[in-house]
């Protein structure tokens, strides 16, 4: 099989980085022949963690399927896309800021004004 592929991050950057296509065929190939987490996550460069995360997110009745995994990525993905602020309720939440109010204020109080409900977690 090829040489261990160490990723070199540059200092100050994340040391976690999505795995690819090609990184998701070779955990499914070496899964396949029995290998373990800790020798995949080597082989790949990565933790073992996101091997056994890829492994658990991926399972089906066949084993890991790298072209599954792909589609579920992009399933997920999308869904984290859709919890972005609307326009509307930007333009509702600059007006409150503005007068004052605090994050806490106006999720609690966008109930009442019949826009939807929105934690002050997002609004920061």
């Amino acid at each position: 099989m090829a040489a261990k592929r160490q990723r070199k991050a540059p200092p100050g950057t994340p040391k976690y980085h999505r795995l690819t296509a090609e990184e998701r065929i070779t955990i499914q190939a070496l899964r396949k022949e029995g290998c373990s987490i800790r020798h995949i996550a080597n082989r790949i460069g990565c933790a073992p963690s996101s091997v056994s995360r890829e492994l658990r997110r991926n399972a089906g009745r066949k084993g890991c399927r790298a072209k599954k995994a792909k589609t579920e990525f992009r399933v997920r993905a999308k869904a984290q896309s859709r919890h972005k602020l609307a326009p509307e309720m930007r333009g509702y939440i600059k007006d409150r800021m503005s007068g004052g109010w605090t994050p806490g204020q106006i999720g609690g109080r966008g109930r009442h004004d019949g826009v939807p409900t929105v934690s002050r977690e997002t609004i920061y």
